[in-house]
Formats: C-alpha cells, sequence, structure tokens
C-alpha cells in the first residue's frame, strides 16, 4: 500500500518553506497552496471518519 504525506505534515512544512525563502520565491503563491492543502486534509479526514462510520453501520446490520 503506498503511504500518502500527512496533509498536516505538508503544510508545516510550506509554511516554513515560506517563512523561510518567502521572498526567494518571486511570484509563486505558497499561500494558495497551503490553503489548498489545508482544504484537502479536512476533506480526507472528514470522509476517513464518515467511511469508518458507514462500514461500521452495515456490519452492525450483517449480524
Amino acid at each position: 500500500m503506498t503511504q500518502w504525506p500527512n496533509p498536516i505534515e505538508t503544510v508545516v512544512g510550506l509554511e516554513m518553506c515560506r517563512d523561510l525563502y518567502g521572498k526567494n520565491m518571486g511570484d509563486f503563491d505558497l499561500t494558495t497552496l497551503i490553503d489548498s492543502y489545508d482544504k484537502t486534509g479536512r476533506m480526507i479526514y472528514n470522509l476517513a471518519k464518515s467511511w469508518t462510520t458507514f462500514t461500521d453501520g452495515r456490519r452492525d446490520r450483517a449480524s
């Protein structure tokens, strides 16, 4: 199974890059990228939470 990077860790890394190298990044918009990763991480978390609830409910009905 492929291990995907944790979105929260990625956001922290991007924020560190922005803080350290922001002046050297030119017109690259790190703030938008950080915002996208933050929103994606929240969506993945909510999807995992919903999926767990859904599969637990199906298991309970099958018993």
